[in-house]
């Protein structure tokens, strides 16, 4: 008999409704003995109670659902408490289900359940720990199409294509009539650099996710009193950054995550790029060009007066979606800096807040090109998790390492080693410590 254990399961914060679930064996017994009544649950799916501690006095009055094995998300009776949200609430209805026999939840606990119990795979379980903790719309939507079983397909293509040439060459072992394997090696090597091609593309894929989890990383750059945080804070709409006549107000990198609609942006504002001999200024301008170098994107914000912008150039060149942000437009236009510009084909916005531009008229352009340049299917992975990416990192490498050579028995061995380590994407060749730490990554009541 599994132990029965509780938690909250949405967030840990006072709203209008909480929920608090229970699964185990005895979590409908013990729901049954919170609102000090006999109810028969199995002829009703969910319905209103009044909720009592020891002594008799009301709680709350909650409404309750009912899952009976196996057919719940654990495969356990499961009993989900829908409260109003304060944490005193939430604090006493959980206590009142420990007075009563349930044993507090541990880190991913429910998820492990359902997991042991084959409702979910690994795959499935670490596409719902994704998408809690999705930050921005693409990683929210490659981790709905792992939690619908999007992947399964290209994990099972992968397999598949593995088994196929197991079955040939365990043939060719044993009906084989000639000594000629050629054509047969031929196939095997074709198949391993069709499947290495396929798991490359998602290591692309997954990388560049990675790098935009916590929003596109955007970077603003130019000289010292270009106006650089004077946009920051436009941007923000708030005051992050200290905006002085003084040149080398920002020395340090200052970053702030800000979205608009479905792109999240990372934003970074950075430290002058005018040569310096003091110290702070000089570790400044090193910082600024470790962003630059892990940019999707950067804001050049050049003023009317800076005479040596074209230097800069050569250190944001190389960033993929670069505009130029011609800033105090209301003093002067430089023709200089415009024909630079469209001599190397640089998106330019002229930007003045003293005519009344707005932080739209920048926002607009840059969200624009990163749709343009990164659309939805630059980053639309079937791996859900880093777990997975070494996984099939590992794979690759011993396809890499395979060589095929004329003892097929040796490949053989080599195939049958990359399909156990195939395995460990849905866990069925897990190791218990690895399942152990996964399931702990996930919060308290999920």
């Amino acid at each position: 008999m599994n132990k029965t254990i509780v938690a909250l399961s949405s967030a840990n914060a006072a709203g209008a409704i909480a929920v608090v679930r229970m699964s185990g064996d005895n979590a409908v017994e013990i729901f049954s003995k919170s609102i000090n009544k006999n109810y028969d649950f199995r002829h009703s799916f969910i319905k209103r109670f009044s909720l009592f501690d020891k002594n008799g006095e009301i709680i709350d009055d909650v409404l309750a659902a009912t899952f009976f094995a196996p057919k719940s998300f654990t495969g356990e009776n499961v009993v989900e408490i829908y409260c109003h949200g304060s944490t005193i609430t939430v604090e006493r209805i959980i206590k009142r289900m420990l007075e009563l026999g349930a044993n507090l939840a541990g880190k991913g606990e429910f998820t492990k359940r359902a997991f042991i119990n084959g409702k979910i795979d690994l795959h499935k379980a670490e596409a719902i720990n994704a998408v809690i903790s999705a930050k921005d719309y693409y990683s929210h939507k490659n981790a709905m199409a792992q939690y619908v079983g999007q992947g399964r397909d290209f994990f099972d293509e992968i397999k598949d294509k593995l088994q196929n040439i197991l079955v040939d060459i365990e043939s060719e072992i044993e009906f084989g009539e000639t000594d000629d394997l050629s054509g047969e090696k031929s196939k095997i090597e074709e198949t391993l650099r069709d499947i290495s091609q396929k798991i490359l593309i998602q290591k692309e894929k997954y990388t560049l996710l990675k790098k935009i989890q916590n929003g596109v990383p955007v970077v603003l750059v130019g000289r010292t009193n270009a106006g650089k945080s004077s946009i920051f804070n436009l941007i923000l709409n708030e005051n992050r950054a200290i905006v002085n006549e003084k040149a080398g107000t920002t020395r340090d990198v200052l970053a702030e995550t800000v979205s608009f609609g479905d792109v999240v942006v990372r934003l970074f504002d950075t430290a002058g790029l005018n040569e310096s001999g003091d110290e702070i200024e000089i570790e400044g301008i090193r910082r600024t060009k470790i962003e630059i170098e892990k940019a999707f994107a950067a804001l050049w914000i050049i003023s009317p007066d800076d005479i040596e912008f074209e230097n800069d150039y050569e250190l944001i060149k190389n960033v993929p979606i670069l505009i130029a942000v011609l800033n105090k437009n209301d003093l002067k236009e430089e023709q200089k800096q415009i024909n630079f510009l469209e001599k190397n084909a640089i998106k330019y916005i002229k930007f003045s807040t003293l005519r009344n531009f707005t932080a739209e008229n920048i926002i607009f352009p840059l969200t624009a090109q990163i749709k343009m340049n990164f659309p939805e299917k630059t980053f639309n992975t079937f791996l859900a998790s880093e777990r997975e990416f070494k996984i099939i990192e590992q794979l690759l490498e011993t396809i890499e390492n395979t060589e095929i050579c004329a003892n097929l028995e040796i490949i053989a061995e080599r195939v049958r080693e990359m399909l156990q380590i195939l395995g460990e994407i849905y866990g069925f060749l897990a190791p218990d410590e690895i399942m152990d730490k996964i399931f702990d990554s996930f919060c308290i009541g999920k």
